[in-house]
């Protein structure tokens, strides 16, 4: 059942041929603030320069942080633009299909952020990215069924998404410690980088230390001293001459 929501309500009224058509760049506006709404949130979860970022393996051919902003700019705008686009000339059940694809496109699309950095783990940010290369596929396929432009504005954002999904398998692969699952070598580097305070017992444990210690005790002092005496006048010595009692 096609359901009247504001949000149809505006948009029908940006469809061209509507008896009330005059607003069609209201159905441009909407996205672009999803869009938006979108990049601000996920950017919030973002922190290249992170001692946990930066000590993450990667791998020789990720381009340099600077590069993700300067190719996701004109990839959110044509998302907004052919969201946009395909909406002014969907109806009926097709628009709410597609309403809710972009939706949850962009949800993805923001998660994948707070799962990566937020969780500091690369491996339930390529849950996250491949969930979004799913998204993007059933988008592109909606948006086509009414407007085949929109479609194809939309191929540049999932390749790039599905670059980024090799590029995040890659980072998981190199960001396994044996032994521990999804945990990365740089874990604990926010808490325990630059502590190089040396350890109590170096790199033993405290029993070894002690063996060690009493190995290393220095010889009895050649003379002994009576007991109460405070250490004044010797009375014996630790090669006392045979025969001469102590």
């Amino acid at each position: 059942m096609y359901a009247k929501t504001p949000v149809n309500q505006a948009l029908d009224r940006s469809v061209p041929g509507h008896a009330n058509t005059g607003a069609p760049w209201v159905t441009y506006v909407l996205t672009s603030v999803a869009v938006g709404v979108t990049a601000a949130a996920g950017a919030r979860a973002v922190d290249p320069d992170s001692a946990w970022y930066r000590s993450l393996a990667k791998p020789s051919w990720q381009p340099p942080p600077r590069a993700f902003g300067v190719v996701w700019t004109p990839l959110y705008a044509s998302i907004a633009w052919a969201g946009g686009h395909a909406l002014r000339r969907a109806g009926g059940h097709q628009r709410n299909a597609l309403i809710a694809s972009l939706a949850a496109n962009l949800t993805l699309n923001a998660a994948w952020n707070w799962m990566f950095f937020g969780l500091r783990s690369p491996r339930a940010g390529l849950t996250a990215t491949v969930l979004l290369d799913i998204s993007n596929i059933v988008l592109i396929r909606r948006a086509a069924r009414t407007d085949p432009g929109a479609a194809a504005a939309l191929v540049p954002y999932a390749v790039w998404c599905a670059f980024a999904t090799i590029l995040n398998a890659d980072i998981a692969r190199r960001n396994v410690s044996p032994g521990s699952g999804a945990r990365t070598p740089a874990r604990a580097a926010d808490g325990r980088q630059g502590d190089r305070s040396p350890r109590p017992f170096g790199n033993q444990g405290p029993e070894r230390a002690g063996l060690h210690a009493r190995r290393r005790r220095p010889a009895v002092p050649a003379r002994l001293f009576r007991p109460g005496s405070c250490g004044h006048g010797p009375i014996a010595s630790a090669e006392a001459e045979p025969g001469r009692a102590p």
